[in-house]
């Protein structure tokens, strides 16, 4: 299981193990509320990360144990109080009440008492550019990952794209463990006529 971590520690508020916490790195796509449960993926492991990614990491071990946790499952079922969410290799093994749980031997353990464990969101219209006034556009391939993770979003898929082969090799670089960031889908960029823009009436 790998964490993220901003700054040099785990950053812990009320509502979670670092948003910018556990997923893209992981596959088990958690964010305690900022740090949530997601589908599971294929896992990467720490050896993977370049050291670029790893000044993010703070849980590098293969098994974690998240206790005493709530947990919002987000199939509008009963919020779920005094659990455990038990990681292993980078998935989800078990999520169940504190006392029930069995935490193997040498597990690393977090006594989260307090803090709400949310699925990882998932972004289905994001963008990895920003549009200014005047239309001047900015790629964001650096600080776009980033944010999301730090809002607890592990899965994008973009809604077009003016530099297509910049997000291409963007998701590459994340799935590959070179640079922090969610899972992407990628979608095609924009194809718009010349008649395509909408006219005002006079």
């Amino acid at each position: 299981m790998i964490g993220m971590k901003m700054s040099s520690e785990v950053r812990r508020t009320r509502t979670g193990i670092s948003a910018f916490a556990i997923r893209a790195l992981t596959g088990a796509g958690l964010a305690a509320a900022g740090a949530g449960l997601a589908a599971p993926a294929a896992a990467q492991g720490y050896d993977r990360l370049s050291e670029q990614t790893r000044a993010y990491v703070a849980v590098e071990g293969p098994v974690v144990a998240l206790e005493h946790v709530r947990v919002i499952d987000g199939t509008g079922g009963p919020v779920l109080e005094d659990q455990t969410v038990l990681l292993r290799d980078g998935r989800i093994a078990a999520v169940g009440p504190a006392s029930s749980v069995a935490v193997p031997e040498g597990a690393e353990r977090h006594d989260l008492g307090g803090h709400t464990v949310i699925p990882g969101m998932v972004g289905m219209h994001d963008h990895l550019f920003y549009t200014s006034v005047g239309g001047r556009r900015v790629q964001l391939g650096f600080s776009a990952p980033r944010l999301y993770l730090g809002s607890g979003v592990t899965t994008i898929r973009t809604t077009g794209s003016f530099t297509p082969y910049a997000d291409v090799h963007l998701k590459d670089a994340i799935d590959r463990g070179d640079s922090p960031g969610p899972r992407i889908h990628i979608t095609a960029p924009y194809i718009t006529g010349s008649t395509a823009r909408p006219t005002r009436p006079a």
